[in-house]
């Protein structure tokens, strides 16, 4: 009987002690955000996962928020740069909540805040994008591409404000979708067609330049050339002309060595080949074959 007393103290002890947690403590989860409001007025206090403890009902009510990271998307909005040029532009943000009193009082419920922080995105988007151009997003140069600084901004400048306004934290912001309305991109393509014609309307002055110059300093250097083969022919013909002349002086003064070198100078020529030739021996220059006589002593 005893014994059956001594349990059910101890079954009742346990049972206030339960009692007790259930009424003067509560859990945080990781993923959780809670408010802890003391008669009505919520705290700015911020709890971490674990085990906390409270008054009871009514001095101290919680809520409790799930502070796990939403992705929101914006529609593929047409947009301007900062020359008013058009684009089509569709950007995605993670989002969480970080302030639950900030948020609790601007908001009933998360559909309500994924619909104003909708459009707060996308005036920072818009805004963004007005100071930039739109070589600062698509370029054949990839050192002038400023994507990542364009997100960045956009994140910095939409998290200060949400933090303030809506009490979240945008954990994370960037650009889905880049394109162009139709109505531009044949512009565009016109363009860059023009662009490619002035490369290439270049490239062939610049050859036709070359070749120019190099027909020039052909041109020059072959004239050159021949100038020069022309002053060495000139100065062959003078050299042979001064050696002829001399011998044309010595060849007056005894006019029978140059007969007798010049029909040798015939006999030559006919008789490189070997040929039969029936011809009186005193026919010029063949009179040299005859032979010399001998004076008798």
């Amino acid at each position: 009987m005893k014994a059956q007393k001594l349990i059910n103290l101890v079954v009742g002890f346990l049972l206030l002690i339960l009692f007790g947690v259930l009424l003067f403590a509560f859990q945080v989860r990781e993923t959780e955000a809670v408010l802890v409001s003391t008669l009505g007025q919520p705290s700015a206090r911020t709890y971490t996962a674990g085990l906390h403890f409270k008054w009871p009902w009514p001095i101290q009510t919680i809520q409790r928020f799930d502070k796990r990271i939403r992705v929101y998307q914006t529609k593929h909005d047409q947009i301007a740069d900062k020359e008013g040029k058009p684009m089509m532009m569709m950007v995605y943000a993670g989002w969480r909540i970080a302030d639950p009193a900030v948020f609790s009082r601007k908001f009933d419920d998360v559909q309500a805040a994924e619909r104003s922080l909708g459009e707060m995105v996308s005036s920072e988007r818009n805004a963004v994008v007005g100071e930039n151009l739109f070589a600062d997003f698509v370029s054949t140069d990839p050192s002038k591409v400023k994507f990542e600084k364009i997100e960045a901004e956009m994140r910095e400048r939409t998290n200060r404000k949400a933090r303030e306004n809506y009490g979240v934290e945008i954990a994370f912001l960037g650009i889905h979708r880049l394109g162009l309305p139709e109505s531009s991109t044949q512009v565009i393509f016109d363009r860059m067609k023009a662009e490619r014609k002035g490369v290439v309307d270049k490239l062939q002055a610049e050859g036709e330049s070359e070749s120019k110059r190099i027909k020039t300093a052909a041109e020059t250097e072959s004239a050159k050339i021949l100038a020069t083969a022309e002053a060495k022919v000139i100065e062959l013909r003078g050299a042979a002309e001064a050696e002829a002349a001399k011998s044309y002086h010595t060849l007056e003064r005894n006019p029978e060595l140059a007969i007798f070198l010049q029909k040798l100078t015939t006999l030559e020529s006919s008789l490189k080949e070997r040929s039969t030739l029936i011809l009186d021996e005193r026919t010029p220059p063949f009179d040299l074959l005859t032979p010399v006589p001998r004076n008798k002593k």
